[in-house]
C-alpha cells in the first residue's frame, strides 16, 4: 500500500478527518485513514491516505469534523509513495492555463516577433534611402539652371548695363561730404560755449552781493546767536543736573540694609504672638482634631488589612449568607450582560491571542462581535492606536491604514474596529501575529498587547 500526506492549518485541539474529490467534483475519491495534530495544539494537522498506489495530481481537500465539511484546500500529487504535500487555499483550477492555452498564446507570439524583429525594421529601413548628393527632387530640378527673373518687385528701373557705364554725381556727392564732416560738426561745437567759471546770466548777476532779505517768509521769529547762547547755558546746566546731580540722589535711594536695617511698622516680627483675628484660615484642623482623623484612619487601615490580593488589584472575596440580591438569577443576568460587552484584554503586559472569524465584523457591540478593546491601565490622553496582523513570512496583511480599520483612544483604553471588508482580507491560518501601541511621536510610543492571531475560514460568503 503507498501513503500520501496532507500538511494543513485549522482551530487547534479538534478532531479531524479528510475527504479528497477532483477540482471539479462533487464526490470524495479517497479519505484519510488518519488525521494527527503536532505539536499538541498548535493547529497544524497532517493527514494520510493509504491507498494501492500513490495519489497524483491535482485535488481538492475537504476538513471534515464530525462529518461536516469546515475548510476547503488544494494539493498537487506527483504520485511517490510517502510523498508530504502542504496544502493551500482552494482556487478555481478550471480557471487556470492549460498547454493548449499556452500553445496558442506561443503562436501568437512567435508572429509578433517576426513582424518587430524583420518585418517592421526591414520597412523602417526603405523609409529613408533618399541620397542628397545625388538624388534629385522632382519639383527643384530647375535649380541646375537659372532663367532671368522678369517681375522682380523692388528693382524696378536697376541699372541693367552690363558693364555698368553710368557715370556717379560726384559733385552731390562732395557737398555732402562737406556738410557732415566740417559745417554741422562746426555747428554742433557754437552750440556748448557757455562757460559757468567765468559767464555770468543776465537775470542773476545780483548773486555776487547779498543783502539782508526783509521779506523772506518762513524765517520770521527765528532764534538769533544771543537766544543760541541762552539755550546754550540751559543745556549745560540740564547736563550739570543728569550727570551728576540726579545719579547720585538715585544711587542714594537704594541704601537699606536688609541684613541690618530696621523698618519701624514691623519690628515685632521679631517676637511672634498669637494671632486671633486673622481671616482665611477659620475653623483649621487644630491638633485635637487631627488626633480625632488618625482613629478614623486608623480604624479604616485595621478593616484594608483584612483584604486578600491573590492577583495583584483583584481582592479576593465570598459571598455568605443566603439573602440579599445576589440571586441565581441576577448572578445569571449580569453573565448574560458581561458576554456581550466589547473584547476587552485587561493584562497587556502577558501574550494575548485572537481569534478572528474571517468576513466578520468586529465594530459594534449591539450588532456583532465588537470592538477590540484594551484596559491599558495608563492614561492614552494625546495618543492614537497603531494595530498590525502579519502573517507567518512578516507580510502586513492589515494595520490601522487599512480601508475598515480604525482606532480610537478613551482615557486608559485603546479601541480597534474591524469592518467586514477589512477582516476579509486576512488569509486563513493559526500562524499569524499581531501587536496594538499606543504612539504619541516617533520617539513615544509603547506596545501595550501583542500575540498571536487564528483565523477561521468562513463558510457563508455572500
Amino acid at each position: 500500500m503507498a501513503t500520501s500526506k496532507v500538511v494543513f492549518s485549522y482551530v487547534a485541539g479538534e478532531t479531524l478527518t479528510l475527504g479528497a474529490m477532483s477540482p471539479t467534483g462533487d464526490a470524495y475519491l479517497y479519505s484519510t485513514t488518519a488525521v494527527s495534530e503536532s505539536p499538541s495544539n498548535s493547529g497544524l494537522y497532517t493527514g494520510t491516505f493509504t491507498e494501492s498506489s500513490a495519489l497524483s495530481g491535482a485535488l481538492r481537500i475537504v476538513v471534515l469534523r464530525s462529518s461536516v465539511g469546515v475548510a476547503s484546500y488544494q494539493v498537487r500529487f506527483t504520485g511517490s509513495d510517502g510523498e508530504r504535500i502542504a496544502a493551500s487555499e482552494f482556487t478555481d483550477l478550471t480557471q487556470v492555463a492549460t498547454a493548449a492555452n499556452l500553445a496558442t498564446v506561443d503562436t501568437v507570439v512567435d508572429s509578433i516577433l517576426v513582424d518587430t524583429g524583420t518585418t517592421i525594421p526591414a520597412q523602417i529601413t526603405a523609409l529613408n534611402d533618399f541620397d542628397p548628393a545625388s538624388d534629385a527632387v522632382a519639383n527643384v530640378t530647375l535649380v541646375a539652371t537659372t532663367t532671368t527673373n522678369t517681375d522682380m518687385r523692388g528693382t524696378d528701373g536697376a541699372n541693367t548695363t552690363t558693364p555698368n557705364t553710368v557715370a556717379p554725381d560726384n559733385a552731390s556727392v562732395a557737398a555732402i561730404l562737406v556738410d557732415t564732416g566740417t559745417t554741422i560738426p562746426a555747428q554742433i561745437t557754437a552750440l556748448n560755449n557757455f562757460d559757468p567759471a567765468s559767464d555770468t546770466v543776465a537775470n542773476v548777476t545780483t548773486v555776487g552781493t547779498t543783502t539782508t532779505n526783509s521779506d523772506m517768509r518762513g524765517t520770521d521769529s527765528a532764534a538769533t546767536a544771543a537766544n543760541l547762547a541762552t539755550v546754550d547755558a540751559n543745556v549745560d546746566s540740564i547736563l550739570v543736573d543728569t550727570g551728576t546731580t540726579i545719579p547720585a540722589q538715585v544711587a542714594a535711594l537704594n541704601n537699606f540694609d536688609p541684613a541690618s536695617d530696621a523698618v519701624a511698622n514691623v519690628t515685632l516680627v521679631a517676637t511672634t504672638t498669637t494671632n486671633t483675628d486673622m481671616r482665611g484660615t477659620d475653623s483649621a484642623a487644630t491638633a485635637a482634631n487631627l488626633a480625632t482623623v488618625d482613629t478614623v484612619v486608623d480604624a479604616i487601615k485595621v478593616k484594608s488589612d483584612q483584604l486578600v490580593f491573590s492577583t495583584a488589584n483583584r481582592v479576593d472575596a465570598s459571598v455568605s449568607g443566603g439573602g440579599g440580591d445576589a440571586t441565581a438569577a441576577n448572578q445569571a443576568s449580569i453573565l448574560a450582560k458581561l458576554a456581550a460587552s466589547s473584547v476587552v484584554y485587561t493584562n497587556p503586559s502577558s501574550p494575548n491571542k485572537l481569534t478572528i472569524v474571517r468576513g466578520d465584523a468586529y465594530d459594534d457591540s449591539a450588532k456583532n462581535n465588537g470592538k477590540l478593546t484594551w484596559a491599558t491601565g495608563k492614561t492614552l490622553t494625546g495618543a492614537s492606536v497603531r494595530f498590525t496582523i502579519r502573517d507567518a513570512s512578516d507580510n502586513i496583511l492589515i494595520d490601522q491604514t487599512t480601508t475598515g480599520v480604525s482606532t480610537a483612544v478613551s482615557s486608559q483604553n485603546a479601541e480597534v474596529s474591524l469592518t467586514t471588508a477589512a477582516t476579509a482580507l486576512l488569509t486563513v491560518a493559526t500562524t499569524h501575529k499581531f501587536d496594538a501601541e499606543a504612539y504619541w511621536t516617533a520617539t513615544n510610543r509603547w506596545t501595550f498587547a501583542r500575540g498571536n492571531v487564528t483565523v477561521l475560514e468562513d463558510q457563508t460568503r455572500s
